[in-house]
């Protein structure tokens, strides 16, 4: 089982180095000898202040644009919706400065890099001409620190400094502390994005109060410190312990940041250095094993000794990958989405770029979903809560979008989301923007997620006292737009379909009268609140309106190739090869296709798949691998894992394709997006064991090249972990552990069986 990554050199680039986190604190380490560099992150600190962006005139804009799509005049609707309806883009998520480690010698030989997840540790171990120097990195939860321990077999130097690119910074160094301080832009424009009458992409200054942070390190040694005025010096070590700490003065999303930084960093560090080395590190891993040894993946691959990046150079070794990706994919959620902190953005919590790809925020018409999607799957269930948080923040925030924009109840969110629960429309007066701007559905997606959370856990208190409430808020936003088509059926109108166009009268267009997207999001979430109100025991009018309005909801349709349509009508595609298949919702992550039990649908699933074809961007690749595996054809499925596989060393940004895996095992969008890490996940999860239509239903995808393997601790819908072992492509034995009494119905191929089990109760079926 594979638990290594392993380099022979430093890191020269962002995508070779390796990350760090405890899911609020990342670093990314170089491993650098004569000067390492370690970049750092912190979940809250991000441009900009509490503020709605509520565009004034936007709801009579919103009237026309509808009229005149309505009409057929979707140019013209397109651009009221562009110039006079469309607001600010989000805030952007900020790199906090970098840690530096200078030693005093400068050659070295036998160097060797590596990232333990099975213990979440980086090691650097490398020899000079004195002897061997080693080092030791670890980000802890409990400790709310990185820790790092220097040790060598001679008395060696070490200089330690902070730097930071944010402006009105300040270094202090006291005794054994250094303590760097500053304060983020009041506003970061997204790129190639700068309003109309400004020209700086970066504005430092305003009336309001941004966030500020103080980062702060503190050594114990067995060698003396000498202090300067920017930094730390110890001389004559064997061993040094150092400690990082960072703080910010966000509080809330409503709240101006206030909070009191410098003294708690500095009582922080105070604190860490009274405990021992060997109990910081033991308490961090019985933290973090107790998460991620939860779930065990085998594929009976040999061990393979080379470096990481030469591995994904030829690919000798799927099934070995396969599992690296895996529980790479598994780490990354433990270190970048614990209880308290925030939501995992684009690129996680690691960013170096002061004007990042995308403001590095949450992008939540799929990238923000598709990181929790294996979260519950691979049972990490208490590393979901930030994702919670973030929906109960657009539910607040949402509310008077909602109500300004569209004139509706409810809340809403469209296609941007950052620190401070931005939910209007971003794009402002820019030519073009509709196409992802103009989306107001990732309200509905979201909802989806709590319900998800009850099928995994059957906690039914937190379904009837926020997941419930939430998801009919988010409805009441749908039920005021919905209109009667000339067939008496009920359509969200007008609509887009993310980031993709077709063509109309001879123009490019990116908003249709509804989208199959549009229309899969609210009729899912119609279905799981029908579902959700079973389970309560609630039958109420705004049941009953529910219920009438899922009937009327304007059906799939199936094009002229057999493809499932992606607009109201067959457009012509401008791309037919687009990154995005947002019409396969209905499919994955929705549930309102199966093979099963809508083969029809299913197969034009499979058919719009086909016509996509077979390259991508990396999350493109991981929804396709997560289609593929849906569909229960685990060879197609294969296809994308391979290409997802493929070893990228150029970080431009491709929007088309291009799309695999870093030196570092990060997704290549091109550039950098952890999505794609997540993506594959739940789709390597999905092989082996799918949940729809009330069964669990094991080995469902399973490819030929796995042919052999086991898997233990997979969490199923009905709060049960499942055990399953194969041999020669069929399955061999599978065990469940019931947390709660419960029925379930497991299948495989054409067996089906019902079983009732106790709280407690494990079951093992030998086939």
């Amino acid at each position: 089982m594979e638990h290594l990554l392993k380099y022979s050199r430093p890191a020269t680039s962002f995508t070779e180095a390796l990350v760090l986190g405890n899911g609020s604190l990342g670093a990314t380490v170089y491993g650098g000898v004569c000067r390492e560099r370690i970049s750092l992150n912190h979940d809250t600190f991000w441009s900009g202040f509490p503020n709605a962006y509520l565009r004034e005139g936007a709801y009579e804009a919103f009237l026309e644009a509808r009229e005149c799509i309505e009409q057929g005049k979707i140019a013209e609707g397109q651009r009221i919706i562009e110039q006079r309806f469309n607001a600010n883009y989000s805030q952007a998520y900020l790199p906090i400065g970098n840690l530096y480690i200078e030693p005093a010698h400068t050659e070295y030989t036998e160097y060797q890099r590596t990232l333990d997840l099975s213990d979440a540790t980086m090691r650097v171990e490398y020899a000079t001409k004195d002897g061997r120097a080693r080092r030791e990195y670890f980000v802890s939860y409990p400790a709310k620190a990185m820790i790092v321990r220097l040790t060598s077999d001679f008395s060696e130097d070490y200089t330690f400094s902070l730097d930071t690119q944010m402006k009105f910074s300040n270094v202090c160094v006291k005794g054994e502390r250094l303590l760097l301080s500053g304060k983020a832009p009041w506003r970061v424009h997204a790129r190639n994005h700068i309003p109309e009458g400004e020209s700086e992409q970066i504005l430092w200054d305003g009336e309001e109060e941004t966030i500020s942070f103080t980062s702060g390190i503190r050594v114990k040694t067995d060698g003396e410190i000498v202090c300067s005025n920017e930094t730390l010096t110890v001389k004559g070590a064997k061993e040094v312990v150092l400690f990082l700490v960072i703080q910010t003065s966000f509080i809330d999303h409503r709240t101006p940041p206030t909070a009191p930084i410098y003294i708690n960093t500095f009582l922080a560090l105070q604190r860490l250095a009274e405990v021992e080395y060997a109990s910081h590190k033991k308490a961090h891993t019985e933290d973090y094993t107790a998460l991620y040894q939860r779930v065990t993946l085998d594929l009976q691959s040999p061990t393979d000794p080379r470096d990481t990046d030469e591995r994904l150079r030829d690919k000798q070794d799927i099934g070995g990958l396969c599992e690296l990706l895996f529980n790479f994919g598994r780490y990354l959620t433990i270190a970048s989405s614990r209880e308290g902190s925030q939501a995992t953005n684009l690129q996680g919590i690691w960013n170096e770029d002061l004007v990042p790809p995308w403001q590095s925020n949450y992008t939540v018409n799929i990238n923000t979903e598709m990181n929790y999607w294996p979260t519950l799957m691979v049972n990490l269930k208490e590393c979901y809560g930030p994702l919670l948080s973030l929906i109960d923040k657009i539910s607040d925030t949402g509310r008077a979008v909602a109500k300004h924009y569209y004139g509706a109840n409810g809340f809403v969110s469209h296609h941007n989301v950052d620190l401070w629960g931005h939910t209007s429309p971003v794009g402002l007066k820019t030519d073009g923007s509709a196409v992802y701007a103009f989306w107001n559905l990732s309200s509905g997606w979201l909802s989806h997620h709590l319900f998800e959370y009850y099928l995994y856990t059957h906690d039914e208190e937190f379904l009837r006292q926020s997941a419930y409430p939430t998801m009919c808020e988010s409805a009441r936003f749908y039920l005021s737009l919905l209109k009667e088509d000339e067939d008496g059926h009920l359509i969200l109108t007008p609509s887009t379909s993310p980031e993709n166009t077709f063509q109309y009268q001879g123009k490019t267009q990116a908003i249709a009268r509804y989208t199959t997207m549009s229309q899969s999001i609210v009729q899912n979430l119609f279905y799981d609140i029908l579902t959700s109100a079973q389970i309560l025991g609630i039958e109420d009018d705004f049941v009953k309106e529910i219920r009438q309005k899922a009937e009327r909801l304007d059906p799939f349709r199936i094009g002229s190739q057999g493809q499932l349509l992606e607009w109201d009508r067959e457009y012509e595609e401008t791309d037919a090869h687009h990154r995005h298949i947002s019409h396969l919702f209905g499919l994955y992550p929705g549930t309102l296709i199966t093979t099963e039990r809508t083969p029809e649908l299913a197969q034009a699933c499979r058919q719009s798949l086909q016509g996509r074809g077979k390259d991508g961007t990396g999350w493109s690749l991981s929804w396709k691998f997560n289609v593929g595996a849906k569909l229960k054809d685990g060879e197609l499925a294969f296809y994308f894992l391979i290409k997802q596989l493929k070893l990228c060393e150029n970080s431009a940004i491709n929007m088309s394709s291009g799309g695999g895996t870093y030196p570092n095992l990060l997704d290549a969008h091109p550039p950098y997006q952890i999505d794609g890490n997540f993506g594959m996940v739940s789709g390597i999860a999905q092989l082996f064991m799918q949940c729809e239509d009330g069964k669990i239903k094991l080995l469902p995808a399973l490819p030929r090249a796995f042919a052999n393997g086991s898997v233990k601790g997979l969490c199923a819908h009905g709060n049960v972990s499942v055990d399953i072992e194969w041999r020669d492509g069929s399955l061999v034995r599978y065990t469940l552990h019931a947390r709660e009494a419960c029925e379930l119905t497991v299948c495989y191929r054409n067996i089906q069986q019902t079983l009732f089990l106790k709280e407690g109760e494990t079951y093992t079926e030998a086939i």
